[in-house]
C-alpha cells in the first residue's frame, strides 16, 4: 500500500524543481512550522524561507538537519541542498 508522503514524492519528482521545492516545504516542515515560516523560492539548490522574528528562526536553525532529510526524501536528488533563511515570514 502507498503511503500519502510516497504519492506525494511522486508527483513532486515529476515537477521542477523550484517548483517541486516551494510545494514541499509545508510536507516536509509540518503544519505548525509551516504556518510560521514560508518557502520564497528555490535557486540551484537552496530553499529560501522567510521567518518571522529570531525565535522561530532559531527553530528551524536547530531542525535544519531534519528538515533538510524530509525535503530530499519528497524531492529528486540535487533539488534542495541547503535552506537559507530570511526576515519576513507570517507572524
Amino acid at each position: 500500500m502507498e503511503t500519502i508522503a510516497s504519492s506525494c514524492a511522486a508527483v513532486l519528482r515529476g515537477l521542477p524543481p523550484e517548483i517541486s521545492a516551494m510545494l514541499a516545504w509545508p510536507l516536509a516542515a509540518g503544519p505548525m512550522l509551516a504556518a510560521h515560516a514560508r518557502a520564497q523560492g528555490c535557486r540551484a539548490g537552496t530553499l529560501a524561507v522567510a521567518v518571522p522574528d529570531p525565535a522561530w528562526r532559531a527553530e528551524i536553525e536547530r531542525m535544519r538537519p531534519e528538515l533538510l532529510r524530509a525535503l530530499q526524501a519528497l524531492l529528486p536528488p540535487g533539488a534542495v541542498r541547503q535552506i537559507a533563511l530570511q526576515a519576513g515570514g507570517r507572524a
